[in-house]
């Protein structure tokens, strides 16, 4: 098992998600018990009191966003106090809202029969709480922390179904600067919005950011480094690639695994941000956003806090980047690692002038031996219609390859192109339509036949499609995620003689 589980991204995506099923995901049962013991503590932290007012309490961490990895996992219980009214009102009250913290888990403790079995630490002068929830095959940690530590915060927003004002993100640039507290610091006041980040993406997606993190925990254990991992950024870097390369909530767990052990091994370009809740329209935040993207790469923005550079600790992005090389590069030579998303790893407008060519060649133009091959498979395509054609008629077809593959500008995706068929039975542009139909027919037919003689080195795939006058067909590559369809055009042959391209 365990050679297979080092070799988990070569593996085909039925048995990944087989993988993620059996060994990955928490199991419901265990699920359910913490959801419940979760829910009970909440309700006991909101109960009312004499000295403080609390308005939620707010799920965070791998909990929260629900990525939880079987076995022992974090999350992060956010409590919101309505009589603090500024960031830094946190850091002044920060024992005494501890104390309360303290007391109500205690009473909990002891006073409640939880699904799964609960445990508090908490020392002197500490600045956290830690409850850890535990059934038989599942442990969470879950920490309530005081400022320094991010996880103790005031709720700024009225509720889940709006987007945090423009006010709460000058007031956070201002309680930074009067601080001088270190970006980032407050960001679990945003937990609530984080919570709402990822709940809009599809459960498939989840899954793979458990394969991610899985991965990242294995290297950390053959590198016995002890280093904190960013297991947050690679969450939101396995979103960002899910977006920018696929969007679908169906699709193949080894090419999405591929896809993110890319962007990983180009760390030294990665930029990454959301503008879901902020954006450039106000000045502070555009000056914030600014300042963020200028910074040494890998950047990737909390998408609820435009402060924090989740991936700005680089203690650990150089081991694995190494970790993806080897992954990616460990069959043998000249063997592709198999399909893969095209995603950049940066915006083209945050690309550096000098490095625009290598942009321009490993996310937009098509891969020079997928080019070759088409050039091969339409050249063996073309002259079969040609020859085969209404063989046992008159009529002669000359078949003309044009749109974006032939004029050298197609994208690596999304590209189509046209064949041109020029039949001299017909006579005018105003040729009827169903002699238009009858080449058409006739074409199918020999495209089909084309399609089970020869041997191609691309996927040769014909619509389906039964409208008369529409026929297309797809090449794409057998070892990338490129291809061209191709629409089968017949035209009047209106220069009477038209030379081939």
């Amino acid at each position: 098992m365990g050679s297979w589980k080092s070799r988990v991204y070569e593996q085909p995506s039925e048995k990944l998600e087989e993988f993620i099923q059996n060994y990955l995901r928490p199991s419901e049962d265990c699920q359910n018990d913490i959801d419940q013991s979760v829910d009970t503590i909440c309700a006991v932290l909101q109960r009312p009191c004499q000295s403080l007012t609390v308005t939620g309490v707010a799920k965070g961490g791998s909990y929260g966003r629900r990525t939880v990895l079987r076995g022992n996992s974090d999350g992060t219980l956010v409590v919101f106090f309505g009589d603090l009214e500024q960031f830094q009102d946190q850091e002044k009250r920060q024992y005494e809202l501890l104390g309360e913290i303290w007391a109500q888990m205690k009473h909990c403790e002891c006073t409640l029969n939880l699904a799964a079995k609960m445990e508090l630490q908490n020392t002197n002068r500490s600045s956290r709480v830690t409850v850890q929830l535990s059934t038989k095959q599942q442990s969470i940690t879950f920490n309530a922390r005081l400022p320094e530590n991010q996880t103790f915060c005031f709720s700024f927003t009225p509720g889940l179904s709006e987007k945090p004002s423009l006010w709460s993100y000058r007031e956070l640039k201002r309680s930074l600067d009067m601080l001088k507290a270190r970006p980032g610091v407050f960001s679990v006041c945003f937990t609530e919005l984080q919570e709402k980040f990822f709940s809009s993406y599809p459960s498939k997606l989840k899954d793979l950011i458990l394969l991610v993190k899985y991965w990242c925990q294995k290297c950390q254990e053959k590198l016995n480094n002890s280093s904190l991992l960013p297991l947050y950024a690679l969450e939101l870097l396995t979103v960002y690639a899910w977006e920018q390369g696929c969007g679908a909530e169906d699709f193949d767990m080894a090419e999405g695994v591929r896809t993110v052990l890319g962007l990983i091994e180009k760390q030294e370009q990665l930029c990454v941000y959301w503008t879901v809740n902020y954006n450039f329209g106000d000045e502070t935040i555009r000056n914030i956003l600014l300042s963020q993207l200028q910074a040494p790469r890998p950047v990737i923005l909390d998408p609820t806090d435009p402060t924090n550079n989740v991936s700005k600790d680089n203690t650990y992005w150089p081991l694995l980047k190494n970790e993806a090389q080897n992954r990616l590069h460990s069959l043998r030579q000249n063997e592709s690692p198999g399909p893969s998303w095209n995603v950049p790893p940066a915006p083209l407008y945050l690309t550096p002038g000098h490095l625009l060519d290598k942009f321009i060649e490993d996310f937009l133009q098509p891969d020079q031996t997928f080019q070759d091959q088409i050039k091969k498979a339409l050249k063996t395509i073309c002259s079969f219609l040609e020859e085969n054609c209404f063989r046992h008629s008159t009529t002669k077809l000359q078949v003309i390859h044009w749109g974006s593959t032939a004029k050298g500008t197609a994208l690596k995706t999304g590209s189509d192109a046209n064949l041109v068929v020029f039949a001299d039975s017909l006579k005018s542009y105003t040729s009827p339509k169903n002699e238009r139909c009858n080449i058409i027919r006739e074409i199918h037919k020999q495209l089909e036949a084309c399609q089970q003689q020869k041997d191609f080195e691309v996927k040769f795939e014909i619509s389906k499609w039964k409208a008369p006058w529409v026929l297309s067909f797809t090449l794409k590559s057998k070892v990338l995620n490129e291809s061209i369809d191709f629409h089968v055009v017949p035209a009047f042959d209106a220069l009477g003689k038209t030379p081939k391209i």
